[in-house]
């Protein structure tokens, strides 16, 4: 599938017979936008390659690495305790929607940052219209067919922005997501922020009965 001949490409899967593409940037170019399934905007679906493409814009803007940009711009500026590290692939490209690793407490100063609307230390890392357009978003998510995820997925009425997903229902909480269980949960009525490592047998569990809980947790410390 896509997402198999993407990670391979980027160097995160082992490649198998028949693999043409000698990196993401070239995976990425063969993508047929005539060959879309719905107009842009009208339905929803989650792709791995729209974040690789976005960080090979910011590639192609800056003349930097992608991973150097996150150095630069965000990792050096909380204050982390610990490096992160992050699968390339053999052009130097990173696969920015996964293959990522930081610790539990850096990845907290992260969420904290969020939480303080981008701010850290007295100074703007990420700018607060950003942040403030994520938590506040309401629109309702529109699947295209057989892209919706099984009941019990997520709370009722989550959607989606700019990377993060939003759970009106929790007093707009909103969280980054990752593979097997991996969740950094933002919960500014409550001025808290939870992070949770996990490793689930199946790639992606069913986060309804986990965010609920983590919405408990925040409830309660507040």
């Amino acid at each position: 599938n896509e997402c198999g001949r993407h990670y391979r490409s980027a160097g995160m899967y082992p490649k198998i017979a028949g693999d043409v593409y000698p990196g993401q940037y070239a995976f990425l170019q063969s993508l047929d936008v005539d060959e879309r399934l719905n107009p842009p905007g009208s339905k929803f679906c989650y792709k791995d390659s729209d974040t690789a493409v976005l960080s090979w814009a910011c590639e192609r803007f800056t003349g930097k690495r992608f991973v150097d940009l996150i150095s630069e711009m965000i990792w050096s500026q909380l204050g982390a305790e610990h490096d992160g590290s992050i699968v390339c692939g053999p052009q130097g490209a990173c696969t920015p929607a996964a293959g990522g690793s930081i610790t539990l407490r850096d990845f907290a100063r992260w969420g904290q940052m969020h939480l303080q609307l981008g701010s850290w230390n007295g100074k703007q890392i990420v700018p607060a219209e950003f942040i403030e357009g994520v938590a506040g978003f309401r629109e309702p998510l529109v699947f295209g067919e057989g892209l919706a995820p099984p009941e019990g997925f997520f709370p009722d009425n989550t959607t989606y922005r700019d990377k993060f997903w939003i759970t009106p229902e929790n007093n707009g909480a909103y969280f980054a997501l990752g593979h097997c269980g991996q969740i950094c949960y933002i919960h500014p009525r409550s001025e808290v922020v939870i992070v949770r490592f996990a490793s689930a047998k199946e790639l992606e569990p069913k986060y309804g009965e986990v965010l609920k809980g983590l919405a408990d947790i925040a409830r309660a410390l507040s």
